[in-house]
């Protein structure tokens, strides 16, 4: 009985504990099925949502090739957004984790995250669904690395 009522307890205070409200604005989305992954703001699903390009990489090298930085920014910044289940994209943000960037340069990122192509969708068991996508980028000197 004690070992049955510690692991209740090991598995629900940990959740009353750690969850947390998250507001969205729902006017993007097209389902209701949002995986929370960890406090950062990433969320995972079982197919992560796809830049589409030829490499691995598209969506950074879509923002190193669209984005304007200045040669002092340096530091890591972040940008945030929804992709939804047309594989479009709202709520654009971009955070300054650390270093220094002009406002030029955020500017300048916002402007491109505005100018997406759209992307492949992810799912979550076999159905298309809404996924907060997170990316973190290393700028040095003005250049992403």
């Amino acid at each position: 009985m004690k070992k049955l009522l510690l692991l209740l307890l090991l598995g629900i205070i940990p959740n009353i504990i750690f969850s947390q409200t998250i507001e969205f604005d729902t006017t993007c989305f097209c389902s209701d099925i949002i995986v929370k992954a960890n406090e950062q703001g990433l969320y995972v699903v079982e197919t992560m949502p796809i830049y589409p390009g030829e490499s691995n990489d598209s969506f950074k090298e879509f923002i190193e090739n669209n984005t304007s930085f200045q040669d002092t920014d340096n530091g890591t910044i972040m940008v945030y957004f929804t992709i939804n289940c047309e594989g479009n994209t709202c709520g654009r943000n971009v955070k300054v984790f650390e270093g220094t960037f002009s406002d030029a340069s955020i500017q300048s990122i916002k402007l491109s995250l505005n100018n997406m192509q759209k992307w492949i969708p992810g799912k979550q068991r076999n159905k298309i669904v809404d996924v907060r996508y997170a990316r973190g980028f290393t700028v040095i000197n003005g250049k992403i690395k």
